[in-house]
């Protein structure tokens, strides 16, 4: 069995971005910054994007994470589910294409598909529709995989349903048995207010690698200053990323303040995914805390100032 460097288990998905103004998320609904189902609004969402040139790729915050530590050097693969259809079959070529391995079950259905609105500003908006997001069960895990794996990696949206969550869990389990290091990202704000509880039984069970930005951060804790000790104290390495204020690493006690590098903002969506895989693919290769932290920051850098998440 071939070890791998960084395996992530999370949601492989279709990006539909669309740059709008602050009037067009009001008339859509939605409230900006925010991710939420797409629910009733599919069919007068979807016609808003067939009218408005959407940019259409294969994205998904674990999957920009694979690519991303891939592209710095790690050995990478991607385990989660996508449909019998085009996108799923985008999706699997698009790992390959880029140097990770993927293990996409594909089941009957349509594959989830992930709807960005961005600001003139930069801001994200998301509406989210899981399709076979959520089937991915533990028969399809590999377990040989999981066990074979320096940095295993998840995100709490790959807990929203079942048996999704039962799966990301057993493979926790199994990485933690295994030796392996696991990190984890917070995902969503109103997600981890929605989850604190179950946060932080599985970020002291299983976690060692928290990562979240600011406005997560303090949906745990309430406060940055509180999330920091928190998360000390339940981790060994936590990550919070501060945007223009670059990023706060406390790993064994010891803090780093990562800055920030300069670039011309046109797009934040896929920053965050940039810093952690690359992040992970330089402390898989053996390099310190810092290194990787500022090696992380430079790749955020470059992926904020064009569109797209990779």
């Amino acid at each position: 069995m071939n070890q791998y460097d960084v395996v992530v288990v999370e949601n492989a998905v279709l990006d539909i971005l669309l740059n709008v103004e602050d009037s067009d998320i009001a008339a859509l609904g939605m409230q900006k910054g925010t991710s939420s189902p797409l629910g009733s609004r599919k069919g007068r969402i979807e016609k808003y994007f067939r009218q408005s040139g959407a940019i259409v790729f294969p994205g998904g915050s674990g999957a920009n994470v694979a690519i991303h530590a891939a592209g710095a050097g790690a050995k990478t693969a991607f385990l989660g589910t996508v449909g019998k259809d085009d996108a799923g079959l985008m999706i699997r070529n698009d790992f390959q294409k880029n140097g990770v391995d993927p293990y996409l079950p594909r089941k009957f259905g349509n594959t989830g598909v992930c709807y960005t609105l961005i600001t003139p500003d930069g801001e994200r908006t998301f509406l989210f529709e899981g399709g076979q997001t959520y089937n991915y069960t533990v028969d399809d895990l590999d377990i040989g995989i999981i066990e074979n794996v320096k940095y295993l990696h998840t995100s709490l949206y790959a807990f929203e349903a079942e048996p999704q969550k039962s799966a990301v869990l057993h493979a926790m389990k199994a990485a933690r048995k295994a030796g392996a290091r696991i990190s984890f990202d917070f995902a969503n704000a109103p997600h981890v207010s929605s989850n604190r509880k179950f946060m932080r039984r599985l970020l002291a069970d299983y976690v060692d690698i928290a990562v979240a930005n600011l406005g997560e951060a303090e949906a745990l804790s309430g406060s940055l200053d509180y999330a920091q000790d928190e998360l000390e104290n339940l981790c060994r390495t936590s990550i919070i990323k501060l945007g223009a204020e670059g990023s706060l690493i406390v790993d064994n006690h010891k803090e780093y303040r990562i800055p920030a590098f300069p670039a011309e903002i046109v797009n934040t969506n896929g920053a965050g995914d940039a810093y952690l895989g690359t992040f992970l693919a330089h402390l898989a290769s053996g390099e310190d805390t810092e290194s990787a932290g500022i090696a992380a920051s430079r790749k955020a850098a470059e992926i904020v100032s064009r569109i797209g998440a990779r």
